[in-house]
C-alpha cells in the first residue's frame, strides 16, 4: 500500500484468479478507482510482480517489477519474455492507464536465458521516472543494448513525456 498526496491509498492485490488488480481507496476505504492488469502468463510462466511505487508530481502513479509471459497495464498485451523482464507502467491519479514500457532481455554466449529486474523507482519533481534493476545477459534499452556475464546493475531515466 502506498498514500499519494492526497492522502488516498494504492493497493496492489492477487485475486483468487491470479490477476492483479490496482485499487484506489479514500481515508474511509470506500474504492475510488480500481484497474485489473491482464496477466496472460500460460505454460507455467509467471505473471509481473509490482515490487515498486512511486508519485509523479502531478499525481500520477509509477510502477516497476519484473515479469515473464505477457501482460496488459491497458495499453495493449506486452510481452516479457520467457525468461524474466523489467517494466514501467504509468497511471493516471483516476487509474486511467497512460504509458508503460517493457525492456526483454535475452541470453548470451552459451546461456539461452537472459533476465532483468525493475526493482526499484522514483520521480524527481520534474516528473522524470528512474527504473533500477538488475539484469543477467543482454538487455535491449530500445537505443541500445547492455551485456553483462553476471548479474549487474541499470539505471534508466525517462523524461514525464509517456
Amino acid at each position: 500500500m502506498n498514500l499519494d498526496k492526497t492522502g488516498s491509498a494504492w493497493v496492489l492485490q492477487w485475486t483468487a484468479a491470479a490477476s492483479l488488480v490496482l485499487t484506489k481507496l479514500d481515508g474511509a476505504g470506500a474504492v475510488l478507482a480500481s484497474r485489473p492488469l491482464t496477466v496472460s502468463a500460460g505454460g507455467g510462466l509467471i505473471p509481473p510482480r509490482a515490487w515498486r511505487v512511486a508519485f509523479e508530481p502531478s499525481g500520477n502513479l509509477v510502477l516497476a517489477g519484473t515479469g515473464q509471459g505477457a501482460v496488459d497495464f491497458g495499453g495493449g498485451a506486452r510481452v516479457l519474455g520467457s525468461a524474466r523482464g523489467a517494466f514501467v507502467a504509468r497511471y493516471d491519479a483516476n487509474g486511467g492507464y497512460v504509458a508503460d514500457r517493457t525492456f526483454v532481455a535475452t541470453g548470451r554466449g552459451t546461456s539461452p536465458i537472459g533476465f532483468a529486474f525493475g526493482n526499484g523507482v522514483a520521480v524527481d519533481a520534474s516528473g522524470n521516472v528512474v527504473l533500477g534493476g538488475s539484469f543477467l545477459g543482454n538487455l535491449d534499452l530500445g537505443s541500445s543494448l547492455l551485456s553483462s556475464c553476471g548479474y549487474h546493475p541499470f539505471l534508466l531515466k525517462f523524461d514525464p513525456t509517456p
